[in-house]
């Protein structure tokens, strides 16, 4: 290690040398007399050129956000690394940091340009020993101690990136919390259907944040108020905040309260922010907040705005991730959080409020923008009641019209077919969406409506994930639309456009120019019901398992194995696979005639495309298809991700599983006991005058006077158990039955919880929680709710 520290430092070097030195440090932090009480390496740093993430970074209260000190570890003392040591000790509240280079340890006074304070040489051997260097931390560590009291910046001149600092430690220790608890809630959910307990999680922590920001800026809050009355104290005065602002940061009815652990982190922050009074500095608060908002906009659902265009008379804002200014009339729509963090950017502007809405359903139906942009992204699948409620929203944006969309169509999906049918005529829409659909279903009906109804301007790959679209609801006669994927760029005929199936928007976007021209002149035709020739069939299954054929059908069929005889039409006209025309297919019928071996067909099928398509179409498909099929992806080295299953297996089934009935009879001495034979399961036949009738697998009976003893049996045989002995006394059977549904019911929750901590999918965690149940040796989950009257 210490040759390496000589050499110049590479990242994975210096990671292993910063965590040794944070050791020793922690060593010597707990053996002495110092300020300093945590050690950190790499913390993610919002600064005003960025986010930085500095080696090596002493705390005095990371919770307060009280820093004692910062050490870069630069090649030389150059400007680059000296400027950066000014951006990290500004956003920590410092007015000092320090670089340790080969030759020595170097203290700087934060200013424009920084000035050298004072410098420790490296002492000792040469090279340097190990001893050598913890002498030197020792001697840096002395220094941070007397600078972290003399260099204290004072509260006026904290900068802004330190308050956005100081509100990101306490969301950094509160989402954790805040998941943990809505998991554990979900578990005790009847349907773990909805939003990801992590996305909750956010949501609830921002919120919380821009609430206590909002009440301390404007003094609402009771400055006496304690942790666990904070957030009901905080919404009792919301009310007193601008109408606009205290609806943008009211509570939801189904929002989960604040739990206590998350409560007091709160707490300490509106005590820091007090003692700082930094929520009164508007100014201060606004770049502060401005910060915040950029840098963590992506986990709020926020993203730049396209620019407005002139002249428009309403607009439709969708998830903005800053407050922008507009005279016309204008609605936001995105999550509550976000829409709170810009409401509250903007009333410390000064700005005029802006309405805005978290739902579609609050958007008034005189209102109808002229111009609608931002970015959908909400991927996950709607709930079956919320797609009910949204097929009913559907019906007033498309009177006309009845959309039938799969189960698993994306929320967004959803949320643009209202805003397509939303927009007045003429409208324009800029538009920002996830990738990966155009191909799909729920994607060829997004398709076909802008063919029927609008011009599509513009269609662009901003990156794999995103696609940009650009509209107008109108059928602009002679207009080009462009296209532009990751390496090509295509200007079209929207009339040409608008009369193929509708994934030639993501053929136009990704086949090669030799390819994309068989469809332009007419090579390559997509199949259409008129005019389908049966004749051709055996020509048209053949192309399907063509070179040509396999590769279109990978970009097109959704991942579904090729299509057998028998759906071949049916799914090449759901698809739009497209196919040779029809000389092409008669060609290659009579060609095929003279192929009895499946082999040969498929080398005569590549043989004849390649002489009609094109010579150069081997090479053509082998490119796409590099570019299509999925790559496999190396194996990374280190240790694999923790199993779920075992760990839950590890912590719920630690203490073993409750025996039925011999752990509950250790507290009766000399019972007398009856011995029952069955073959399981047993099931109860009729009951008569008290007296249960129960028949097993092999139609034995066995009758009993106690429904308690009858519930015993069919608990035994539930397990899986032949035989067992139970008490004759009915109320010692009574008693073992209560106690051991009980252990079984806690057993459950327990389960269930600590699933939930470990899925972050509730779905996922529920089918873990039955599936690890049903692989025990107990009563499945059904019969223990059914005997027990859960």
């Amino acid at each position: 290690m210490v040759s390496d520290i000589l050499a110049p430092l590479t990242p994975e070097t210096l990671r292993q040398w910063t965590g040794q030195l944070a050791h020793w440090a922690e060593s010597f932090i707990r053996g002495g007399r110092s300020p300093l009480r945590k050690v950190e390496t790499f913390p993610d740093l919002i600064t005003a050129d960025g986010e930085y993430r500095p080696p090596l970074l002493f705390w005095i209260n990371r919770d307060s956000c009280m820093a004692g000190g910062v050490v870069l570890f630069p090649a030389d003392n150059d400007a680059e690394s000296l400027a950066e040591g000014c951006l990290c000790a500004r956003a920590l509240g410092l007015r000092y940091f320090a670089t340790w280079t080969r030759d020595g340890v170097f203290f700087w006074n934060e200013g424009d340009p920084p000035r050298l304070r004072k410098q420790l040489s490296l002492q000792g051997t040469t090279p340097p020993a190990i001893e050598d260097f913890q002498e030197t931390l020792q001697r840096l560590l002395e220094e941070i101690k007397l600078l972290a009291v003399l260099a204290a910046v004072p509260a006026p001149e904290l900068s802004p990136c330190y308050l956005a600092n100081l509100w990101r430690v306490t969301l950094q220790k509160t989402v954790p919390l805040l998941e943990q608890a809505r998991r554990v809630a979900r578990s005790e959910d009847s349907s773990p259907e909805g939003r990801l307990p992590r996305q909750e999680a956010i949501d609830k922590a921002y919120l919380t944040l821009f609430r206590l920001l909002a009440l301390c800026a404007g003094g609402r809050l009771p400055a006496d108020t304690q942790p666990a009355q904070l957030e009901s104290a905080m919404l009792r005065s919301l009310p007193q905040l601008p109408l606009d602002l205290a609806n943008s940061l009211a509570a939801d009815p189904e929002e989960a309260p604040l739990p206590e652990p998350a409560a007091v982190i709160y707490h300490l922050l509106f005590r820091r922010l007090t003692q700082l009074r930094a929520a009164g500095d508007r100014h201060r608060c606004r770049e502060a907040l401005t910060l915040l908002l950029t840098h963590d906009r992506l986990a709020l659902g926020g993203y730049r705005l396209p620019p407005t265009p002139a002249g428009r008379r309403s607009v439709l804002w969708l998830n903005p991730d800053q407050a922008a200014l507009s005279a016309v009339p204008t609605l936001e729509f995105g999550p509550s959080a976000l829409l709170a963090g810009v409401a509250l950017q903007r009333h410390l502007q000064g700005a005029k409020a802006v309405t805005q809405v978290t739902s579609l359903w609050q958007i008034g139906e005189d209102f109808q923008p002229d111009w609608i942009g931002g970015s959908l992204t909400e991927c996950r699948p709607l709930t079956r009641a919320e797609r009910q409620r949204f097929l009913i929203l559907l019906r007033r944006s498309w009177p006309n019209r009845r959309f039938s969309l799969p189960s698993f169509t994306p929320a967004w999906n959803w949320q643009l077919l209202h805003l397509l049918g939303l927009a007045a005529e003429q409208a324009l829409l800029d538009l920002r969406l996830p990738a990966g659909w155009l191909n799909s279903g729920y994607g060829r009906v997004i398709l076909g409506l802008l063919q029927q109804h609008f011009t599509v301007l513009a269609l662009s790959e901003e990156d794999r994930e995103t696609l940009n679209l650009r509209l107008s609801k109108s059928q602009r006669a002679g207009n080009l639309s462009i296209l532009v994927g990751q390496d090509l760029q295509r200007n079209l005929e929207w009339e040409w456009l608008k009369s193929c199936h509708p994934v030639i928007f993501d053929l136009a976007l990704h086949l090669p120019d030799p390819l994309f021209r068989l469809l332009q002149n007419g090579s390559l035709n997509f199949p259409c019901e008129t005019g389908w020739q049966d004749k051709h069939s055996e020509a048209v299954f053949a192309f399907s398992r063509s070179t040509l054929g396999r590769a279109l059908w990978h970009r097109l069929g959704e991942g579904r194995p090729l299509p057998r005889r028998a759906v071949l039409k049916q799914q090449i006209l759901r698809t739009g696979l497209p196919i040779p025309a029809t000389r092409f297919l008669r060609r290659l019928q009579r060609a095929l005639e003279k192929s009895p071996s499946e082999t040969e067909r498929n080398r005569v099928c590549d043989e004849e495309l390649a002489l009609w398509l094109g010579r150069d179409l081997p090479r053509q498909v082998a490119e796409i298809k590099a570019a299509w099929m999925p790559t496999p992806s190396p194996e990374t080295d280190g240790e694999k991700p923790a199993d779920p299953a075992r760990i839950v297996t590890e912590e719920v089934f630690v203490d073993g599983l409750p025996r039925f009935p011999e752990h509950y009879l250790y507290d009766h001495y000399r019972l007398k006991l009856r011995d029952y034979s069955f073959t399981p399961p047993l099931t109860p036949a009729n009951e008569f005058f008290g007296r249960i009738t129960l028949n097993d697998k092999g139609q034995q009976t066995i009758e009993v006077d106690n429904p308690d003893l009858a519930t015993a049996l069919q608990l035994v045989a539930a397990a899986g158990h032949c035989s067992v002995s139970l008490p004759i006394d009915p109320g010692i059977t009574a008693e073992i039955v209560r106690r051991y549904l009980t252990d079984l019911n806690n057993l459950r929750q327990k389960l269930s919880r600590c699933c939930h901590r470990c899925c972050a999918d509730p779905a996922q965690a529920e089918y873990l929680t039955e599936t690890l149940w049903s692989g025990q040796a107990l009563p499945p989950w059904s019969t223990v709710v059914d005997l027990s009257g859960l």
